[in-house]
């Protein structure tokens, strides 16, 4: 006895026909409808000839309809409230001006005829034809291109210019300046006139360090404090500081 297949049980051509309907539902489903501005930016495409066009140019054609529609309202909003509105309620003059003022911030691109105009008056000196002497790539005249290998030369720095003396001893001050001087290789032991004895101690018999007389002591013991003021005085003149030598 022969074991024959079970076979498929046969449909009927409703059946066959409800898959069809129910993925042409599906489909239908999953398709977004378009809203009202792409379509009509799609009439305003078909209207200037653009027949085929990418479909992100609509969208993108959208976005900037968007964003200028929302700048003209922000801007139509602070006339209102500038006016002494309370800005929840525009006006058609509000719009119309904020639309003027979005006009004047992205003024126009010019006309063909403005284009032609101004090459007419650009075109009018004619531009220099090629060198009749010079072929392949054209130079500059030769004094100013570079024939030769360049050296940059490094200068030597300048000596410091010796130190200057201060106005008092430039323009001759009266007042003295003593400083031990080296001449040869030996120092100098020439005494100034202000630290020379006096005249009167060096002649006679008198000795030069010979005991003052009773008088005379008493007299040097009340001219001693004087003697030294002056001498403090004389000497803070004549000091000579490592600055002033």
């Amino acid at each position: 006895m022969l074991i024959q297949p079970n076979k498929a049980p046969s449909r009927t051509p409703q059946q066959q026909a409800a898959p069809e309907v129910d993925a042409q539902q599906s489909q239908q489903a999953q398709e977004v409808p378009e809203p009202a501005e792409a379509l009509v930016i799609k009439q305003l495409l078909d209207s200037l000839g653009h027949k085929k066009h990418d479909p992100a140019v609509v969208q993108l054609l959208m976005e900037l309809t968007y964003s200028n529609t929302a700048e003209i309202l922000r801007e139509a909003e602070a006339i209102n409230l500038a006016a002494g509105g309370t800005g929840a309620e525009l006006t058609p003059q509000d719009i119309a001006l904020a639309a003027s003022q979005q006009t004047r911030k992205h003024p126009e691109p010019p006309t063909l005829q403005e284009l032609h105009a101004l090459a007419r008056v650009v075109n009018r000196q004619p531009l220099t034809g090629p060198s009749d002497k010079q072929h392949g790539i054209k130079l500059p005249p030769v004094a100013d291109c570079l024939l030769s290998q360049n050296y940059q030369l490094r200068p030597k720095p300048r000596p410091a210019p010796p130190p200057q003396l201060p106005a008092a001893r430039a323009a001759g001050s009266p007042r003295q300046y003593y400083a031990v001087k080296q001449q040869h290789d030996k120092l100098s032991t020439k005494i100034p006139q202000q630290w020379q004895p006096a005249p009167d101690a060096a002649a006679g018999s008198v000795e030069p360090f010979a005991a003052p007389a009773p008088r005379q002591q008493q007299q040097q013991q009340e001219q001693q404090p004087m003697a030294i003021d002056a001498e403090q005085q004389r000497l803070q003149d004549m000091a000579v500081t490592e600055e002033d030598i």
